[in-house]
């Protein structure tokens, strides 16, 4: 092939040719081309930049790959009037990009660390480097302050406990049951967990003190401080704090699981170990593991 002069590409292969990375974008933007599976193209972009070791004199590409908080990818030419973020920081702050519809080059924080001096130089203040940012949490317009009137997860909602650990430690088909390591961090973490209610609620993004963005968000994991921000409806839809439970257990696979079964106790009323366990059972749950759950928990 090389010989007939097509591209070759070798995963394992360093490069300073960007040739990989601007076929890419041009197969992005290219209409007759169907990319049916954009996890697997997104996949190799990311591997197309950790192959990617230009000198300063090497070409950068012209146009990169970004991400928004749809999952849709675009192809973009970095400018300071259509700036892009680098996900050089934590998991945290890109989340938070995600959640502000930011657009975010698509490459594995370890390359973007690796690659932040040239996009600077390439680009200028057309990449902004997601490590300067803050995320805060606002609570009816102000930043939150931790306060003396959190209370503990277990206490606000006891049944609510059981149920996350059941879905833990039985669901998606990786029965990992009640006897592992990863178990008993989860059931630490949700003793720790402390939740406070709250009338309105938004995620901002902050570049020192000028807000970035600000979104109305129905509850705020604060892992530093343990503890749960929620707005007051989602004590009786409690299926909105699927998302941050599963982050609470390290566990983000099983959010769409903890959605699914919570939604059945938004119209149940009283919430019994019978209605617990009938919702369970959509997850290939039985009685016996939710009892086995209940008795580490009450237990520990």
């Amino acid at each position: 092939m090389k010989e007939l002069g097509m591209p070759s590409y070798d995963p394992e292969e360093e490069t300073a040719d960007p040739r990989l990375l601007n076929d890419l974008a041009v197969a992005l933007q290219d209409p007759t081309i169907d990319i049916s599976n954009l996890s697997v193209f997104l996949g190799q972009v990311r591997t197309a930049w950790g192959q990617f070791y230009p000198d300063e004199e090497d070409v950068f590409p012209g146009s990169v790959i970004v991400q928004n908080g749809s999952g849709s990818l675009k192809v973009v030419t970095p400018s300071e009037d259509e700036p892009v973020y680098l996900p050089d920081a934590t998991s945290a702050i890109h989340n938070g990009l995600e959640l502000h519809s930011k657009p975010v080059i698509a490459m594995d924080t370890k390359d973007a660390k690796r690659l932040q001096d040239h996009f600077q130089n390439v680009y200028g203040n057309g990449v902004r480097l997601a490590s300067e940012l803050t995320t805060r949490a606002l609570v009816d317009g102000h930043q939150w302050q931790a306060q003396d009137n959190a209370v503990q997860l277990s206490e606000e909602l006891p049944w609510l406990i059981p149920v996350v650990l059941s879905v833990f430690a039985f669901s998606r088909g990786q029965s990992r049951g009640v006897g592992t390591k990863t178990f008993t961090k989860a059931i630490d973490a949700l003793r720790r967990t402390r939740i406070v209610w709250v009338d309105t609620l938004e995620a901002g993004l902050w570049h020192g003190d000028v807000s970035v963005a600000r979104t109305p968000v129905p509850v705020l994991w604060l892992p530093k401080d343990n503890t749960l921000l929620a707005i007051s409806d989602a004590r009786t839809e409690v299926s909105q704090l699927s998302e941050a439970l599963a982050s609470i257990v390290d566990r983000g696979d099983i959010d769409i699981s903890l959605k699914l079964v919570l939604g059945d106790y938004e119209s149940a009323g009283e919430i019994t170990d019978d209605v617990v366990c009938a919702s369970l059972r959509k997850l290939h749950i039985t009685t016996d593991h939710y009892q086995e759950v209940q008795q580490r928990w009450l237990g520990d």
